[in-house]
């Protein structure tokens, strides 16, 4: 695996790669050119426009498509929990509350169940019919 400095030591430690028979090279940016060959002559092989990898973009991109009995069981766990996430942070809302301040509520519930949230839309009142994907601002809800 080659991964950037700031990525390798979670990686190693949390995913236990090296219990996994992994070994991992560091680059000091993603510009930088990939080792080509690895001590043992295999190849490299990237899921993105790597220079000097295979381009197996499209190989790993079915990979990620397929979910396995126990990944979707994760998913659906994964849905409960954002559904309560949402319910909960719904009956907190009160008018006057700015958009971000609901967009807080929803992340607090969220991370509370250690689901990490990546983007809280929040469009109150008119906006929400003007814009498919609202990022909250400070308008403040009626």
């Amino acid at each position: 695996m080659i991964t950037n400095v700031v990525e390798a030591p979670r990686l190693e430690n949390e995913e236990l790669l090296k219990t996994k028979n992994w070994d991992s090279r560091c680059c000091p940016g993603s510009t930088q050119p990939a080792h080509r060959r690895t001590d043992k002559g295999l190849r490299l092989g990237a899921d993105s426009n790597f220079p000097g990898a295979i381009d197996l973009s499209g190989e790993v991109a079915r990979l990620r498509a397929y979910l396995s009995g126990r990944e979707i069981e994760r998913m659906r766990n994964l849905c409960r929990l954002c559904a309560d996430s949402m319910k909960n942070a719904i009956l907190q809302i009160k008018p006057g509350q700015t958009e971000y301040e609901i967009a807080a509520l929803l992340s607090s519930e969220t991370l509370r169940r250690g689901v990490q949230p990546i983007l809280a839309l929040v469009g109150t009142d008119e906006r929400i019919f003007h814009y498919r994907h609202p990022l909250p601002t400070f308008k403040k809800t009626g």
